[in-house]
């Protein structure tokens, strides 16, 4: 019987190699509310402490009656813009230092207790210029406070380009948070910038009428919010 030879042969061992894993989406920072947030939590415990609302807050920053309840509640916006948390701070009566997210810094400082308060007028009242959009946020510069400041925010600082009746170019008006009565010099504010300028003539529920010194002019109030010109600084 012929022997029958069988050959074994071995192939290299083959490397499989690893297949990488897909780095996973960067996870949402999680909302900042009342619950994790400190920030958030004294700007609610005071505000009921002193029995200011959250729509009363909202509306001193020039913003709908339920901006600050949608900051609080909802993490948005996730910190405050320096001219809301200084109007904030103010009216609460807190160390605005203490309502800065990290790596923001105040626009004011209180003062420690026993020092000496700074002598003249303080410079925190937003300044606008007419075109500008009439936004705290927005603000660059600052007017000295006028003296007879009523004490609470929403308070703006008007350079005027252009006049006409009680007012001239360069003339700065401290326009209020508060409704004109007819004789006023009035503001209309329409989307954030100024409409017109003049004295309340007349007004009903559906139009507004200012003497702007040239002309009489009729505006829809649905369109436009007014605003009280408290004081008149002539150029």
């Amino acid at each position: 019987m012929a022997e029958v030879q069988t050959s074994t042969s071995t192939s290299p061992a083959r490397t499989i190699a690893a297949i990488p894993k897909r780095a996973g989406r960067p996870q949402p920072r999680p909302p900042l509310t009342i619950i994790n947030d400190p920030v958030r939590a004294l700007i609610a415990v005071h505000a009921r402490q002193r029995g200011v609302s959250q729509s009363r807050l909202s509306e001193l920053c020039g913003k709908q009656h339920g901006w600050l309840a949608v900051y609080l509640h909802k993490g948005i916006p996730r910190s405050l813009e320096p001219a809301h948390r200084a109007v904030i701070a103010k009216e609460l009566q807190l160390d605005e230092a203490k309502l800065c997210a990290p790596g923001q810094a105040p626009l004011t400082t209180m003062p420690a207790k026993g020092t000496a308060q700074p002598s003249g007028p303080i410079a925190d009242i937003p300044l606008f210029r007419e075109g500008d959009l009439i936004e705290a946020a927005e603000a660059n510069e600052w007017a000295p406070r006028p003296s007879d400041y009523p004490g609470t925010g929403g308070m703006f600082a008007l350079q005027l380009v252009t006049g006409g009746g009680r007012t001239r170019p360069g003339d700065m008006l401290y326009v209020a948070h508060r409704p004109p009565r007819i004789g006023d010099l009035t503001v209309c504010i329409r989307d954030s910038r100024v409409a017109a300028i003049g004295e309340l003539a007349h007004m009903d529920t559906r139009i507004i009428r200012l003497n702007t010194g040239s002309t009489m002019c009729d505006l829809p109030i649905e369109e436009h919010q007014l605003r009280k010109v408290t004081s008149l600084v002539t150029a």
